[in-house]
């Protein structure tokens, strides 16, 4: 939670200290963690913090690199790892995206499923640029990551054995493909789906739906990315 100040506070598992108290102990009752602060967001195991001066903040699991500060050490307290010109942020599964002023896509972390878009499988300890511009948003979600372009079309890579990429398939892609062309306004990578929403309202939806979560009235796993709700 970011209040009014900018001040972030967090609560619930702290196993591996993403919570920057230099402790692992758990919170039932959301705590001060970090201040001057745009926007966060909480990976598996690991916290990003993107402040309001651009500089982005980590703390947690750093295991594959997911810091993004060339080593695979974690953090019990916030640590800097980019002093300036972030925009967004989205920590997924192990892996972290950023958008830079310059509408360019970062990443770094685990890439075993293609997830950070570099055309390859290789961890990456680093920062590494997969987009050159034109970025809008990004989603990290677990082992994928989706991407929506400037002219308002959607693009993912990763993991897709349950169709969470929306491409039709289950093929895993090393770089972003195109799955929507336009109009596409806000998107969320979740646990193996992906939720996705236009600018006319609709609602799409692609990926695992064994619980009912692509709320399309079924249980059927989608592998093609297709409209829940009319606006």
């Amino acid at each position: 939670v970011i209040g009014e100040d900018g001040r972030l506070y967090v609560a619930g598992y702290n196993g591996k200290g993403k919570f920057s108290d230099g402790t692992t102990t758990n919170s039932p009752y959301f705590k001060w963690a970090l201040s001057d602060v745009k926007t966060a967001s909480g990976g598996y195991q690991h916290l990003a913090a993107l402040k309001k001066d651009g500089s982005l903040w980590v703390s947690g699991y750093n295991g594959h690199g997911e810091f993004g500060d060339g080593s695979t050490k974690d953090k019990y307290r916030f640590t800097q790892v980019i002093d300036k010109d972030v925009v967004h942020v989205s920590a997924g599964y192990y892996h972290t995206v950023v958008i830079k002023q310059d509408s360019s896509l970062w990443a770094t972390g685990y890439n075993g499923h293609g997830q950070l878009g570099d055309g390859t499988t290789t961890q990456r300890l680093g920062y590494v640029k997969v987009i050159d511009t034109n970025v809008e948003d990004v989603s990290a979600g677990d082992y994928f990551t989706m991407v929506i372009k400037q002219d308002g079309s959607l693009c993912a890579a990763g993991y897709n054995n349950y169709g969470q990429l929306g491409d039709g398939t289950t093929t895993n892609r090393k770089t972003f493909v195109r799955v929507l062309p336009s109009g596409v306004m806000d998107v969320s990578a979740g646990d193996y789906f992906t939720m996705a929403l236009k600018q006319d309202g609709s609602l799409w939806a692609t990926g695992y739906n064994g619980y009912g979560q692509l709320g399309d009235g079924t249980t059927t796993t989608k592998l093609a990315i297709s409209v829940v709700t009319r606006g």
